[in-house]
């Protein structure tokens, strides 16, 4: 990377790599821990309406006042199992699913930070290019009855600081583009987290 172009934004974009790279790391804890509570609240109600089933099994073996009382009981448990079933289902939409939103929000600010170093190398590649074939077109001007080769190698040089400038030009964007997102993504990120939290 020392060997790489530098721009005036390159410690900005060290520092988004690094809360990048942090975040994916917690928001993958977090996550993990919401599809738990998940989890945990369908097997509650999973639980609450074996039980309900059970003490309604129970009441139909019993005589007529305690068998009541236990189905009644069995009743009561299958309502709490309906409620904790709506409630693992709001829990997976509101909150296990915007992580896992989060998750893949990350994942692409991530691509597009590979795609701005890719674009960083392709740009650095050309211009070590165009210097290798500067010294080597010094090199044939020096050397008597290589003229074909020097103008053939000017030509070529100008080829490259046109596909230079080009690959400059999409680099620079490329930057503004994920400045531009990550700034975006920090912005609505916590708006919907306090909604999440909320």
């Amino acid at each position: 990377s020392n060997d790489l172009v530098s721009s005036p934004d390159d410690d900005l974009f060290d520092e988004i790599e690094r809360y990048i790279e942090s975040l994916s790391i917690q928001m993958k804890r977090v996550s993990h821990q919401a599809s738990g509570l998940v989890r945990k609240s369908k097997e509650i109600a999973n639980g609450l309406f074996e039980f309900g089933l059970a003490f309604h099994q129970l009441g139909q073996s019993e005589g007529e006042i305690l068998g009541k009382k236990l189905q009644l009981v069995g009743s009561t448990a299958d309502l709490l199992s309906g409620l904790s079933a709506q409630h693992a289902d709001a829990e997976l939409k509101k909150l296990e699913e915007p992580f896992k939103d989060y998750l893949k929000t990350i994942h692409a600010v991530k691509l597009a930070l590979g795609r701005r170093h890719d674009k960083r190398v392709s740009y650095t590649a050309l211009l070590h290019e165009i210097q290798t074939r500067e010294v080597n077109l010094h090199r044939l001007r020096m050397s008597p009855g290589r003229e074909g080769q020097a103008y053939s190698t000017e030509m070529s040089i100008q080829r490259y600081q046109a596909a230079a400038e080009a690959a400059r030009e999409d680099y620079a964007e490329c930057s503004q583009r994920v400045l531009r997102e990550v700034d975006r993504f920090k912005r609505e990120k916590a708006e919907e987290m306090k909604m999440v939290v909320l």
